[in-house]
């Protein structure tokens, strides 16, 4: 689990989405069998409470898939004061058709829609 945390920080979501895809279903399988639900009693609701918080009743199983949009962008903003960095602390400072603004936007895009399907 700390490795794929630390992936989750360290590379963008469009990147990993598929190694994160897979640990979400280990873990879902894992929990799963350990819960003695078979694949057909799995429905929707079953797994939405296995991934649900824990304060809300569910088992806490996040989503790496839904976790690395929020890593990666929290990693970017952690080091964005590093010297390394210095070359892009004005607004506009990193070309739009530079790769790593193509990977930030999209983490926001997912962030934006992950927030929006919560809320609905």
């Amino acid at each position: 689990m700390p490795q794929l945390n630390y992936l989750l920080r360290c590379t963008p979501p469009s990147c990993i989405e598929g190694q994160a895809a897979k640990f979400d279903r280990l873990v879902q399988d894992a929990a799963l069998t350990r819960g003695g639900i078979s694949e057909r009693e799995a429905s929707r609701e079953v797994l939405d409470i296995l991934r649900a918080p824990l304060r809300k009743g569910g088992f806490g199983l996040t989503a790496a898939t839904s976790t690395a949009p929020r890593a990666y962008l929290a990693s970017m903003a952690a080091v964005s004061t590093a010297p390394a960095f210095d070359a892009y602390q004005q607004p506009n400072s990193i070309p739009d058709t530079t790769l790593m603004h193509g990977w930030i936007d999209d983490s926001i895009q997912r962030l934006r829609n992950s927030v929006l399907d919560n809320t609905t």
